[in-house]
């Protein structure tokens, strides 16, 4: 069980996601505050590859939301001190780790809110464009 605390409105974290053999699933909640969270498929031979899908978590509507192995997930922080538990089904792997930007074109997610604050990490991570 991992815990992510966010205290600023605006934050993206992501997008990443581990390559087999180190692919991991997660479930994704959130205990204090709100987020909207989005998984992209990055199976290329999947018929859903590259599509997105974003829902809000928050302790109010008390949704999870499941992360299927080689599915990228970022998430936007809604509110300050966010705090999200994920439950997920193996270590984590820190030089197995791929990500793509917040704001690829290619994937273009419909962001609920302004991204304000982002990591030189998360900033740093390629489009699928390039």
């Amino acid at each position: 069980m991992n815990m992510s605390e966010s205290l600023l409105a605006g934050t993206f974290r992501g997008f990443h996601w581990q390559e087999p053999p180190f692919g991991e699933t997660k479930t994704v909640r959130c205990i204090a505050g709100s987020v909207f969270n989005a998984i992209i498929d990055m199976r290329p031979a999947s018929p859903t590859y590259r599509q997105w899908f974003g829902t809000e978590l928050s302790a109010e509507n008390l949704r999870m939301l499941y992360v299927p192995e080689q599915f990228a997930n970022g998430f936007l922080i809604l509110e300050d001190n966010t705090r999200l538990l994920y439950n997920v089904s193996r270590p984590h792997e820190a030089g197995n780790e791929n990500g793509i930007r917040w704001d690829d074109p290619v994937i273009d997610v419909d962001w609920p809110a302004a991204v304000v604050h982002v990591s030189d990490k998360d900033q740093g991570w390629p489009t699928l464009a390039t």
